[in-house]
């Protein structure tokens, strides 16, 4: 039994779900994560990656890049200018938008914008 409310808003930052060692350990997570105690959600630089088709069903799934598509012009402009400001700013409206109460970013890029997103939170 769980003194849990309602599950923990978690958003989860890496750039892409591409074949290597630390996107297989997010996805073996997000599979086994209890949801009764865990709402998880996925923030991808870039969606693309093998690793997309073995996600769990109803991870929701936000991307900069989405596949086959460039960011919205206000992005992209941004992103032209300064990248890592825009993916920040980006990944912040989306745990926004998901009221996530926790960021965690994957590997070391997507940590450093996580953090930086969620000091602006």
């Amino acid at each position: 039994s769980s003194d849990f409310a309602e599950p923990l808003r978690v958003l989860f930052a890496i750039g892409s779900l591409e074949q290597g060692g630390a996107e297989l350990r997010l996805v073996e997570l997000l599979n086994r994560l209890d949801r009764r105690r865990f709402a998880p959600a996925l923030y991808l630089m870039e969606k693309r990656g093998g690793l997309l088709s073995r996600l769990p069903p109803g991870i929701p799934i936000a991307a900069f890049h989405p596949a086959g598509h460039k960011p919205a012009l206000p992005w992209r402009a941004l992103g032209f200018f300064a990248p890592e400001t825009a993916r920040m700013f980006h990944l912040r409206s989306v745990a926004r938008r998901c009221q996530a109460q926790v960021i965690v970013g994957w590997v070391l890029q997507s940590a450093y914008e996580a953090l930086d997103a969620a000091r602006v939170l």
